[in-house]
């Protein structure tokens, strides 16, 4: 990497390091600049993390990850390639980088975490893969919660006009209150324990309490996937970020901040 004493852009006589856009990109914006950081620190965590268990990506397995890439983004041609990094201000330096990360953090990984790691993490974390197709109605008060859920399961009126007429969630009262297909980790804490041991097949739940509403919903469909190499690679990406959250722990990292 050049160091920060090099001219990037020289104007006249004038000769502007890089170290000047760094501090600029500081003050600009902090957090982006926090976050760019952490990136370049992950890389090389996580290849100091490798050498130490003693693992390595070969060239194949660098080859086949940046074909893998290719193929994932529809990049079939050297051309098409090139044009994509530059669409992304990207060199082929930041591909190669990337593609080691990727390629080595799966085996280090593989040999800190051992190999029943993934299966453990989906059965802890179930509340990822678990989806719903859920509709719902949501109110200020118990006593509206409840009258309206005794109104739908008693057939009285139906699900859907109760949300347009009634539902406080502007997203979704339009729609009958229908919010769709979604894991029970994108719902209300609360809403995750019945909306799970619910079978679906329209079943309205009684009313719930959270973040000071409350909800009545109704459950269309359940999905309750077993685990499968499906999922291997959103695990791999909780895995290898519960991984740098613990080795952050043991380095100093340090933002310097502009004046």
């Amino acid at each position: 990497m050049p160091a920060l004493d090099v001219t990037p852009v020289k104007i006249g006589d004038k000769h502007i390091a890089a170290s000047e856009f760094c501090d600029a990109l500081r003050r600009r914006d902090l957090q982006q600049y926090q976050r760019t950081v952490d990136r370049v620190v992950d890389y090389h965590l996580v290849l100091q993390g490798a050498d130490r268990v003693g693992v390595s990506a070969t060239d194949e397995e660098l080859q086949k990850g940046a074909d893998e890439m290719r193929r994932a983004h529809g990049l079939s041609a050297a051309s098409a390639t090139h044009s994509w990094l530059g669409y992304k201000n990207l060199s082929v330096d930041d591909l190669e980088k990337n593609v080691e990360f990727w390629t080595v953090g799966r085996k280090l990984i593989a040999k800190e975490c051992g190999a029943d790691a993934y299966k453990a993490h989906f059965d802890a974390h179930k509340h990822q893969y678990t989806r719903a197709a859920l509709s719902i109605i949501t109110v200020a008060s118990k006593d509206s919660a409840t009258d309206l859920c005794d109104q739908v399961k008693n057939g009285k009126a139906s699900f859907q006009k109760l949300a347009r007429e009634h539902s406080q969630d502007a997203k979704t009262a339009s729609a009958g209150g229908m919010l769709g297909w979604v894991t029970l980790d994108g719902i209300p804490e609360s809403l995750r324990g019945p909306v799970s041991a619910s079978s679906g097949g329209g079943e309205v739940l009684d009313p719930v309490e959270s973040g000071g509403a409350w909800h009545v919903v109704e459950v269309a469909a359940t999905s309750k996937p077993e685990y499968s190499s499906e999922f291997d690679d959103s695990i791999f990406g909780d895995l290898l970020t519960d991984w740098l959250d613990k080795e952050r722990g043991g380095v100093t990292i340090e933002y310097p901040k502009s004046d």
